[in-house]
């Protein structure tokens, strides 16, 4: 399907090759230097293979990055954390330096009307102090982007990503100090139908499953099936509107870890969806976006946990010159837990973002938000005292350099708190990240 590499890219991607193995071993090395020097040799070589004469791992004679075949990608980062299980401010705190490195490779095929696509990372993560923590990820994504005809076509895709559970998300809000990788997988299929005019018909069916070393129930692991329909219509000005109706069926896993159940009971579920979508262009330098969801969710055996209520997003976009932009947001949104006074959490952001582009190769931005956690419903047990309440606030400040196509550096500090009615559920945390990328 592909041309063949020449003898020097080839020779590259073995030395690519002797780089993962090293630095993304099973055991986690015995002192957090090695991965910082296994980082950091990566990025120099991944470095001057960019600046190499045969930098480019096009596999055919496209001139811009949108046309390559075969693309691969190294980078790492460096991040200080000063509260990493995210304790009290009346606890202990234990900081840490979490390092990470990463290879991939990532393929885009355009075949007739079809287009093929796979993305494959590994990655490294190390725990300076906390070394129990440390894991080696793997996340990819696999897209067939098919098309019948002009007016036929969809995607069919499988993805993975595994990450640490948050620590604010596990037992007592703070953490239990234990490692708890998630590993979050879905496989979907897509239809858009060009019926006439600028209307569409949409079809899609999805399968997702969430797993965890252990339970988490403020996102309980669970397996679940996705069905949706709808229509959209897409004006030749750039405006469109959404209509959809989504189905979803599943079953909560692990509810074991809730003493208050039976250690033998799978909980499904259904979740009922109706959801408009719009996007509007106001100016040519300022947008809106909007979506509105009510949704209502019913549980097959614990039916004192059923919710039902309303979510969306409202999104304004300004560019205001050529170089400054603004974004600005409010978001509701209703997660199901599974804890003893509570059945879902009501969720509300605001953000505001503003982004700077300083020069053509360096950027900035800032970042300020919000979120209020609202705790409702009964749950199993009605709350004795009063209904949990949680403010986050965070700031965060970044700035990025791109020094040549394909090669980026950037930097970035937040200040986090949460503030909370429930004792010790409060904490306090600065992280400040340092990262280095190269796709080649």
């Amino acid at each position: 399907m592909f041309a063949e590499a020449d003898s020097h890219s080839l020779m590259h991607l073995e030395r690519l090759r002797s780089t993962l193995d090293s630095v993304l071993t099973r055991r986690a090395p015995t002192a957090p230097a090695s991965t910082l020097r296994a980082v950091a040799a990566a990025l120099t070589f991944a470095a001057g293979l960019q600046a190499g004469p045969a930098a480019a791992l096009s596999l055919n004679d496209s001139t811009g990055p949108s046309n390559d075949v075969l693309r691969a990608k190294v980078g790492g980062s460096v991040a200080s954390d000063s509260n990493l299980f995210r304790a009290s401010r009346s606890a202990t705190q234990q900081s840490d330096t979490i390092s990470s490195g990463y290879v991939g490779l990532s393929i885009n095929k355009p075949y007739a009307l079809q287009t093929f696509q796979l993305d494959v990372t590994q990655t490294a993560y190390r725990y300076a102090k906390s070394t129990a923590l440390n894991y080696n990820g793997q996340d990819y994504r696999g897209a067939w982007l098919w098309q019948l005809t002009p007016r036929l076509t969809g995607t069919l895709s499988t993805s993975q990503q595994q990450t640490l559970v948050p620590f604010d998300q596990t037992a007592g809000g703070a953490g239990n100090g234990q490692r708890n990788l998630r590993i979050s997988s879905n496989r979907a299929f897509s239809l858009d139908g060009w019926a006439f005019g600028g209307w569409h018909v949409l079809l899609s069916a999805s399968q997702s499953d969430q797993k965890s070393d252990q339970a988490v129930l403020l996102q309980p692991n669970f397996q679940s099936n996705v069905y949706e329909a709808g229509i959209r219509y897409a004006a030749a000005s750039g405006n469109s509107v959404k209509f959809v109706r989504r189905s979803t069926n599943g079953s909560y896993l692990n509810l074991a870890a809730n003493a208050a159940l039976p250690t033998s009971l799978t909980n499904g579920f259904r979740q009922s969806d109706l959801e408009i979508e719009g996007s509007v262009i106001l100016n040519e330098k300022s947008s809106l976006t909007a979506r509105l969801t009510q949704l209502s969710r019913t549980n097959t055996v614990l039916s004192q946990d059923d919710f039902s209520g309303r979510a969306g997003n409202l999104s304004y976009n300004w560019k205001a010159t050529g170089k400054l932009s603004l974004t600005a947001s409010v978001n509701r949104a209703l997660t199901p837990l599974l804890i003893q006074s509570s059945s879902f959490i009501a969720t509300d952001t605001w953000s505001l973002a503003p982004a700077w582009q300083l020069t053509p190769k360096t950027s900035a931005y800032a970042r300020l938000s919000r979120t209020d956690f609202g705790f409702r419903g009964t749950g199993d047990t009605p709350a004795p005292g009063p209904v949990r309440k949680d403010i986050i606030r965070s700031a965060e400040i970044g700035l990025s350099w791109a020094p040549s196509r394909g090669s980026t550096v950037s930097a970035s500090l937040q200040r986090q708190s949460r503030e909370s009615n429930i004792p010790l559920s409060d904490f306090q945390d600065t992280l400040a990240t340092f990262r280095a990328s190269v796709l080649f």
